[in-house]
């Protein structure tokens, strides 16, 4: 039986406004300011539909514990918005992968009860206990929050490392910028395509530049751990790559792209 094909819908978010790039660059573009938009990423096919990540809350929420960020995240276009325009609701979302647990990627998990949010072990057990550089990053109880990827409701579904979630979707276990982060690979009509969350933040964390072959995001725990990150990645079998940040995702609607 031939395996599935889906089609990939980026889903805007919202935009951090004025961002620094040299958090996407690792000792890069210090000073660089741009606009990186906050995204998710709708997969349909073989009878489902499938997000990847969820996105911010909203202004407030983002004001009020993450004030550093410069955010520009209307109403309208809310995760429960852009799915409206696609004509589904909550229901209709047979389930979420996140790519990791940071706030940007799963504020709106809740939004979602009763449905299976797949994650990395690693990433669960490190959400749990961060450092305190990151009780925020993450929304954790240390610094008096509920994490929403906790959040009543949900169905957390733990991961050990690699694995096919359903036929024609394979997650891989990519520590570096988080301890259990990972990425997606769909396979499509046109091969396989792979939502790298924040390993990837824009393309030229994949592309590289005149001094490395790729370039590890600014934020990170582990630089040992990224490293191997890009090794495995580079033995992936995939066509093209969708980072977690960048503008140039939304050029196409829907991937793949003619």
């Amino acid at each position: 039986m031939a395996t599935p094909t889906y089609t990939i819908k980026p889903l805007y978010l919202g935009e951090m406004t004025k961002y620094e790039k040299s958090m996407h660059t690792f000792t890069f573009d210090y000073g660089v300011k741009m606009h990186s938009p906050y995204l998710s990423f709708l997969v349909q096919g073989n009878g489902m539909n499938i997000l990847v990540d969820t996105g911010p809350k909203n202004y407030e929420v983002i004001k009020k514990y993450h004030s550093h960020v410069e955010a520009d995240v209307p109403p309208e276009v809310h995760i429960l918005k852009q799915l409206e325009k696609e004509g589904l609701t909550p229901d209709d979302i047979d389930f979420i992968i996140c790519t990791h647990l940071h706030w940007d990627h799963c504020q709106n998990n809740d939004c979602f009860p009763g449905k299976r949010v797949y994650t990395q072990k690693r990433e669960v057990l490190y959400a749990i206990n961060p450092i305190e550089l990151h009780w925020y990053t993450y929304e954790s109880p240390q610094c008096g929050l509920t994490p929403v990827w906790a959040a009543a409701g949900t169905k957390l579904v733990v991961l050990d490392g690699d694995e096919e979630i359903v036929p024609g979707i394979e997650v891989f276990l990519t520590p570096g910028h988080t301890p259990g982060s990972q990425c997606v690979r769909i396979n499509t009509e046109d091969g396989y395509y792979l939502i790298a969350g924040d390993t990837v933040n824009i393309y030229e964390n994949w592309e590289g530049n005149a001094k490395y072959r790729h370039v590890p995001a600014g934020i990170h725990v582990n630089l040992i751990e990224y490293e191997e990150t890009f090794k495995k990645m580079d033995r992936i079998d995939f066509k093209e790559i969708l980072p977690g940040h960048d503008m140039k995702v939304l050029d196409y609607p829907i991937y793949p792209h003619k």
